[in-house]
């Protein structure tokens, strides 16, 4: 057991520090190796007990493992449970079909999701636009004209008419009938604008037009 013993080691190192024989890192170092070798020294002499002691924990491991499985009560056997399983994941398909939020189709194939921040006060907004839309279409302007100047000369009457009730007149109103009937409208009306009968404006781009007999009425003015 003389291998065990670190004080003649010690002793040896610190006459040598102070004689200025060997620095003191390097007696640090040595005796860092020392105990190491010592540590392995232990763990050879006594093998038998490191593996009793793991042994012991694979033992110990075991029966704790043992307990919890005894401690776990079965609900459902594994059919039952697979059945459950399945049910989950078709109600998770279904559910994907049923709240679409968040879930876009990509194009072609591909499995990448286009997203896109939306306002909700320019959705509110939108909302806004569209009622007042449908809240205007309470009158409409049917034409039954033939020819391109009866056309023109009942379009002039009907501005001359609406003129007199109100400052301005929208073309909308001439556009909820056929289609014919309204490209027919909007050919007369670009019409009485080229003889100056007519003046109009377009406060918004893709907007209605307001027109009127008048040029004071539509110029610099909104919507009343």
């Amino acid at each position: 057991m003389a291998i065990l013993q670190l004080s003649p080691l010690f002793r040896s190192l610190r006459e040598q520090v102070e004689t200025d024989d060997v620095m003191l890192d390097d007696a640090v170092e040595l005796m860092v190796d020392a105990c190491f070798l010592i540590m392995a020294k232990v763990k050879w002499l006594l093998p038998q007990s490191e593996i009793a002691e793991q042994e012991a924990d694979v033992q110990e491991a075991a029966q704790d493992s043992g307990i919890v499985e005894e401690a776990v009560v079965p609900l459902l056997d594994q059919s039952r449970f697979l059945a459950a399983v399945s049910n989950v994941e078709s109600l998770m398909l279904d559910s994907q079909y049923a709240y679409l939020r968040g879930n876009t189709q990509g194009f072609y194939g591909s499995s990448q999701i286009e997203t896109a921040a939306i306002d909700p006060l320019e959705l509110l907004d939108c909302a806004i636009r569209l009622k007042d839309q449908v809240d205007q279409g309470e009158q409409a302007v049917v034409t039954v004209r033939k020819s391109f100047a009866e056309h023109l000369n009942w379009f002039w009457r009907t501005i001359a008419s609406l003129g007199s009730q109100y400052k301005v007149v929208r073309f909308s109103l001439f556009t909820r009938g056929e289609k014919r009937e309204s490209i027919l409208n909007f050919l007369v009306l670009l019409e009485l604008i080229k003889r100056r009968k007519v003046f109009a404006k377009q406060p918004e781009p893709f907007g209605d037009i307001i027109f009127a007999t008048k040029p004071q009425a539509v110029r610099g003015k909104e919507l009343s």
